[in-house]
């Protein structure tokens, strides 16, 4: 849980507990609200992919594993969830926990499909 979704349960629930005449005022009403979190990307040097691509050298799965992440990008989690044969048929690719919460606009329909 990030500071700011802290900070929000925080004045939530003061701002509850004055509605309840159990404060009398919030003491979280004077906070100021924090600035975005910025997680910064971390990228492999040359050196590092190299020697990654070498450690899996011999074990073909792996380093085709390694080649998807490294070429596409994609995460761990998109890599090893089970697909589903009804979005292979229809030509969808798999949300993960981030996007569209899992719903594709359906291609053929034009509309949401879940």
């Amino acid at each position: 849980m990030t500071r700011a979704r802290k900070l929000a349960a925080i004045r939530a629930y003061c701002t509850f507990m004055v509605d309840e005449h159990r404060l009398p005022a919030s003491p979280a009403a004077t906070i100021a609200m924090l600035k975005k979190e910025h997680k910064s990307r971390v990228f492999l040097r040359v050196d590092e992919y190299m020697r990654l691509l070498h450690a899996a050298a011999g074990h073909s799965r792996d380093y085709a594993i390694l080649q998807l992440f490294l070429q596409t990008g994609i995460a761990v989690e998109e890599l090893t969830r089970p697909l589903s044969p009804t979005l292979l048929r229809r030509g969808e690719r798999a949300e993960g926990s981030k996007g569209r919460k899992g719903k594709q606009k359906d291609p053929e329909k034009g509309q949401r499909s879940t």
